[in-house]
């Protein structure tokens, strides 16, 4: 069991590092760490990216367990 779960968490550390690998992923993160933010903000910030593009990156974000989304 433990070399499964050595594996599960080398696996789950490569995701991270591949999800902060994207500049604009890394911003965004900066950008929360001061706070919750909504969407708007981030479309406002990053005026050469699309909406679509700035939800997906957040899903991303959300996926890998560093953003969480409130309703």
């Amino acid at each position: 069991m433990l070399a499964q779960s050595s594996v599960y968490y080398k696996s789950a550390l490569m995701d991270v590092f591949a999800v902060i690998a994207d500049p604009t992923r890394r911003a965004m993160l900066e950008m929360m760490l001061s706070g919750e933010r909504p969407a708007g903000e981030f479309a406002a910030a990053f005026p050469k990216v699309s909406q679509p593009a700035i939800s997906q990156h957040l899903i991303v974000l959300r996926d890998a367990g560093l953003a969480t989304v409130r309703a």
